[in-house]
């Protein structure tokens, strides 16, 4: 009987790994050591990174807060410094106005009536129509007129103002007598001299109505020629002061006149006794 066949169970032993083989394992096993470490190197680089943004970032604040507080403190200072200037220009007017005030405003000026030249002729006329008119009864309606009277009146004109002016026009007034127009008149043009007098010449001209007329016959003979007839006279002239300011200065005055003294030649620049004025300016 034949033997069975023997089967060979020889084990064959591992190949050795040669060097090139090595040398690739061992570069491949560095190489995973190094992509195992190098997530570590680049982590601690972005933490280095973050810090210098962070510093950065806060030294442009710190800068940006520097400029905004060096701003603020400025904007304050120039802020004082107007309010300051403001204080200084407001105290330097009223300053001013406390001084030129008084011393500019308008003040009153004062007249007195120095002379009064009359044509004799025409009041011898004027006088004679005295008797004339007492002489018409009460209800008459009919009256002979009256003559016109003109005169020429010297005025002496006082300004106490620190300024003075010229007068851009005559200075026309007219004359009442219980409200009823007694008479008018023009004083010729003139330079007003500060703190001065001035003498202003004025034409007058009486031409009445002859109820005004009876009026004043009445009140003379009711004060029996002792008591001051008393007119109104008002009027106003423009006057271009200093640096061309043009201003309108007018007057109203009560005049108590002495019919007496304009009955007397030597006398005339007595007429006016005593008169009440108030002034107006602008």
């Amino acid at each position: 009987m034949p033997a069975p066949p023997v089967v060979s169970s020889t084990v064959q032993p591992k190949s050795p790994i040669d060097g090139s083989a090595r040398d690739e394992l061992g570069s491949a096993g560095s190489e995973e050591v190094m992509d195992t470490q190098a997530p570590v190197k680049q982590s601690q680089h972005e933490v280095h990174i973050n810090s210098v943004v962070d510093s950065t970032v806060d030294l442009e604040l710190a800068i940006s807060d520097d400029v905004t507080t060096q701003k603020t403190t400025s904007s304050w200072c120039l802020r004082r410094r107007r309010l300051v200037a403001c204080g200084l220009c407001c105290l330097l007017f009223t300053v001013a106005l406390a001084v030129c005030v008084p011393l500019f405003w308008p003040r009153d000026a004062s007249w007195e009536l120095t002379n009064i030249t009359v044509n004799s002729t025409a009041l011898n006329e004027f006088v004679g129509m005295f008797s004339i008119y007492m002489a018409l009864p009460s209800n008459a309606s009919h009256f002979p007129p009256l003559p016109e009277l003109n005169m020429v009146a010297e005025v002496d004109l006082h300004n106490p103002n620190y300024l003075g002016g010229k007068m851009l026009g005559p200075g026309d007034f007219t004359v009442f007598f219980h409200g009823q127009i007694f008479g008018s008149g023009q004083c010729s043009p003139a330079m007003i001299e500060p703190q001065s007098n001035t003498l202003l010449t004025c034409n007058v001209a009486t031409k009445m109505q002859p109820q005004t007329f009876k009026d004043i016959i009445t009140d003379i003979l009711e004060g029996q020629l002792k008591r001051p007839l008393t007119v109104q006279v008002s009027g106003g002239t423009k006057v271009q002061g200093p640096l061309g300011i043009e201003l309108k200065a007018g007057a109203t005055c009560d005049v108590h006149a002495s019919v007496m003294a304009f009955m007397d030649p030597a006398r005339r620049g007595e007429v006016v006794e005593s008169s009440e004025c108030r002034y107006s300016y602008f």
